[in-house]
């Protein structure tokens, strides 16, 4: 109990990234009628 380690947390890790989540952002702020099949196509094409 009383430990001062760094241990692992609980739950599953993201499924998208940090820079995955701001590409979205920025390309829903630029064009807000894109479709979840053009932002999927787009980070498949980016990773």
């Amino acid at each position: 109990y009383k430990t001062t380690d760094n241990l692992p947390r609980s739950g599953a890790p993201r499924k998208i990234l940090p820079c995955g989540v701001k590409m979205i952002t920025r390309l829903v702020s630029y064009n807000s009628r894109t479709t979840r099949g053009d932002l999927g196509n787009d980070l498949h094409a980016e990773s």
